[in-house]
């Protein structure tokens, strides 16, 4: 049994579209959805975040997951990244601060993730034919759109993506003994906010929604469960 997490009911939304549930579950901390068409896969969406880690833990002991897939949103800080691909972060970072106080001699906190586990799941993206990469993500505490500060990020921390709440959540769920890997789709490009692009005008005429990607890779990764 995997658990797909999420804060943000977004990201899993076209999952839920797409699939027919027969079991739906919902209080004030979390909702569950459960169907047939995923193999050993609950998605569970987690509305009360000042219990997040009691919630996780329940869960766990309710489930017992094999692994935790844990979802959400990130923006691209590079120019090449499009709208609806997947990042499976290789370390999760955590920025503090407004761009005026960032210091690249600083270490930043940090979880590297286990790179054995991660490498395996290409190859369900190559079979869904969705574009995933694996690099490091920081997290932010603001959101920030100019293009200097997205390259100073990259160019000092290696980072291709950035994110508002991944580091935060990813280490409460260091505490519990289970694989965890953390699954994010971009949803703003680099230049999104240039609207004379016309690589962005490119990107936003095909029309994907952000957690398309995110359904077809869990779809595809159900098939696999089934047949193993």
């Amino acid at each position: 049994m995997n658990l797909i997490i999420t804060t943000n009911k977004i990201s899993t939304k076209n999952l839920i579209n797409k699939n027919k549930f027969i079991e739906y579950y919902s209080d004030d901390n979390y909702e569950e959805y459960i169907s047939n068409n995923l193999n050993n896969m609950k998605i569970i969406i987690i509305k009360n975040l000042s219990d997040f880690y009691d919630n996780i833990l329940y869960l766990i002991d309710k489930y017992n997951p094999t692994k935790i897939f844990l979802t959400g949103f990130c923006s691209s800080i590079n120019s090449f990244y499009k709208i609806g691909d997947i990042v499976i972060p290789s370390e999760l970072s955590l920025l503090i601060g407004d761009p005026t106080t960032w210091d690249s001699r600083k270490k930043l906190p940090s979880i590297k993730i286990n790179k054995s586990i991660i490498s395996k799941l290409k190859m369900f993206a190559e079979i869904a034919a969705i574009d995933l990469y694996i690099n490091k993500n920081v997290t932010l505490r603001n959101e920030i759109n100019a293009l200097g500060y997205k390259s100073w990020i990259q160019k000092n921390y290696l980072a291709n993506s950035i994110d508002s709440n991944i580091f935060t959540i990813a280490e409460t769920l260091q505490k519990i003994n289970t694989p965890i890997i953390t699954l994010l789709s971009i949803n703003k490009t680099y230049n999104a906010n240039q609207k004379n692009s016309i690589l962005n005008l490119f990107k936003l005429s095909k029309n994907i929604e952000p957690g398309e990607n995110i359904s077809k890779f869990f779809q595809t990764y159900s098939l696999y469960e089934k047949n193993n």
